[in-house]
């Protein structure tokens, strides 16, 4: 009889036992059915980056760093002729200075005439006290005066000067002053030509490309290469306008480069813009990594993937029914081994 009610009892205590002794990985599927992955495409970029562009226009004479070398801040790269820079500069010199000359030629002698005009004046004054006491004859007296008139004539002739010779006195003096400097002008570009006359790299990095030898003319503002940094990279992403509001800051992510090996990582959101890019027709977000064995090449595609709540996946906008993952696409692709 007490068997009897108790094997209900046992056969009850089995079933809850085995209902709820499930497996570790049921318990993780249960759970997933509340989160979803959501994958984004992004691809490598340097951390600095230059264009090398000519600073003047010249020949180039020497070239003192190869293709693919790693330069320092300030390193001299190439140089050009400083020959002909040094001549042009003495030229424009020379040009300058003459022009100063000219524009002196026209300026009013206002300051010569009056002493003219001051040293008669005594002249003639101590040639009347002479006379009085005999000292002087009236032939030099009479030549006293003659150089004093001449000299007050002189000044009233130069004031009494035609509008016109006064018109002409102001063109060449205006002209003169916009010879002088124009001369200044090409002595002062002259100048900077000889003093920029090295081309520098203004960053660390490798000198990636370099399109210029020497004997080559160049103009102002040519593209002869670039330098970048690629010992730090960031993974340039792209995602979609909708997910802009839900991709904060500080957020980290795993990450993943299509590289040989492949390489796997988590990085840190670090920047976010809101402006679409042109070429990804995307809103970027930027996570910088290191890349110390250097596989991570400028235009190596990655994906960025972040395990996130469903229900914040779908109010992304983002259709999360069919797959465990949710992939956006913006058209990335790595460029080809060669």
């Amino acid at each position: 009889m007490y068997s009897y009610f108790r094997l209900p009892s046992l056969i009850f205590l089995l079933f809850f036992i085995i209902c709820c002794a499930k497996p570790p990985e049921e318990k993780e599927i249960k759970k997933a059915k509340d989160t979803i992955e959501v994958v984004f495409e992004g691809i490598i970029t340097p951390s600095k980056e230059e264009r090398l562009l000519s600073p003047i226009a010249g020949k180039i004479s020497k070239v003192y760093v190869e293709k693919g070398k790693k330069v320092t801040k300030n390193q001299r790269i190439a140089e050009f002729d400083k020959y002909e820079l040094e001549v042009e500069y003495r030229k424009a010199r020379a040009e300058y200075e003459k022009t100063l000359v000219s524009k002196r030629y026209y300026e009013p002698e206002y300051i010569g005439n009056r002493v003219i005009i001051h040293n008669a004046k005594e002249r003639l004054l101590k040639t009347y006290d002479l006379y009085k006491t005999n000292l002087a004859s009236l032939a030099e007296l009479k030549a006293a005066e003659d150089s004093y008139m001449s000299a007050v004539t002189a000044e009233i002739n130069r004031t009494r000067s035609s509008e016109k010779e006064r018109f002409d006195i102001r063109k060449s003096q205006d002209q003169a002053q916009q010879d002088m400097e124009k001369a200044r002008l090409e002595m002062a570009k002259a100048k900077y030509n000889l003093v920029h006359s090295n081309i520098v790299s203004h960053i660390d990095g490798y000198l990636a490309d370099l399109k210029i030898f020497e004997g080559q003319d160049l103009s102002k503002g040519d593209l002869i290469g670039s330098v970048i940094d690629i010992d730090n990279v960031i993974l340039k992403g792209a995602i979609s306008p909708g997910t802009y509001k839900y991709i904060k800051k500080g957020m980290t992510a795993n990450v993943s480069c299509v590289t040989v090996p492949p390489l796997k990582m988590e990085g840190t959101i670090t920047e976010i813009s809101p402006i679409v890019d042109p070429e990804t027709g995307r809103m970027s977000i930027y996570i910088p990594i290191a890349n110390k064995d250097y596989l991570l090449q400028p235009g190596v595609k990655c994906l960025i993937s972040k395990i996130m709540p469903i229900k914040q996946v779908e109010q992304m906008g983002l259709d999360t029914r069919k797959e465990e993952k949710v992939h956006i696409k913006s058209e990335i692709s790595s460029p080809e081994i060669k």
